[in-house]
């Protein structure tokens, strides 16, 4: 009988393991994230559409630059975006938008990649430490 409850056991914690392995990976994209408003993404498209569009794509798809959105961008941290973002670009003129300029374009690339806006705004400082992946 003992062998038996610890055979169940065992089939019953092992389909578990299985389930949590093959499940599909969900979309954390559209749950976590730092907090943005539509209003900062709406006015980071314009800013992206003027500064950024041209290298990496109107769509965020990449050309000269690399995509910012979508598969190939899923591996950034946006942290690491960021820091990119207000130390290198534009690479004409780095550094050449405002704080609340990058944080606009920022918002806007989070949306872009499926997150969704709230109501609490970006901060330049929440871009900075933010440790998610776009």
């Amino acid at each position: 009988m003992r062998t038996l409850v610890y055979g169940l056991i065992t089939i019953v914690i092992g389909a578990a393991i299985i389930v949590f392995l093959i499940r599909p990976a969900s979309s954390s994209a559209t749950t976590t994230g730092p907090s943005f408003t539509a209003a900062q993404a709406s006015a980071g498209k314009t800013i992206y559409s003027a500064s950024c569009a041209q290298c990496h794509g109107a769509d965020l798809s990449g050309g000269a630059g690399p995509a910012l959105a979508g598969a190939a961008a899923q591996s950034l941290q946006v942290s690491s975006a960021f820091q990119i973002m207000t130390t290198q670009m534009p690479p004409t003129n780095p550094g050449k938008l405002t704080h609340d300029q990058y944080v606009k374009l920022m918002a806007y690339i989070l949306k872009q990649n499926g997150m969704k806006p709230g109501s609490t705004p970006l901060t330049f400082a929440a871009a900075q430490n933010a440790s998610t992946s776009l």
